[in-house]
């Protein structure tokens, strides 16, 4: 559920209610099994999608940044260094001529 909308993910309250327990037994359940925030865990999905789309599509970082929550491409490019240490232009696909 919540890597089905990047650009307009379920709010906690939402996720509690489908999982059928409280926000507060879904946050500590979450950090237990994937030791980290939620919405960590959102920010880690929509970058590996980032870099996926860098590397296998052509489409331009803005339209990227648009399509997974991202408001402006700045704020995508500095989350993706942060996140891989490097712009996402170092992952950009390689074109090869046959």
């Amino acid at each position: 559920m919540l890597a089905k909308s990047l650009a307009n993910p379920p709010s906690q309250a939402q996720l509690a209610r489908a999982a059928g327990v409280s926000q507060r037994r879904l946050v500590q359940a979450f950090r237990t099994v994937c030791n980290t925030t939620i919405f960590g865990h959102l920010r880690q999905i929509r970058l590996q999608t980032v870099r996926r789309l860098v590397e296998e599509t052509d489409m331009p970082l803005k339209q990227i940044a648009f399509e997974i929550g991202y408001g402006h491409a700045n704020n995508l490019i500095a989350a993706y260094r942060d996140y891989y240490g490097e712009p996402p232009r170092r992952h950009v696909r390689k074109t090869t001529d046959a």
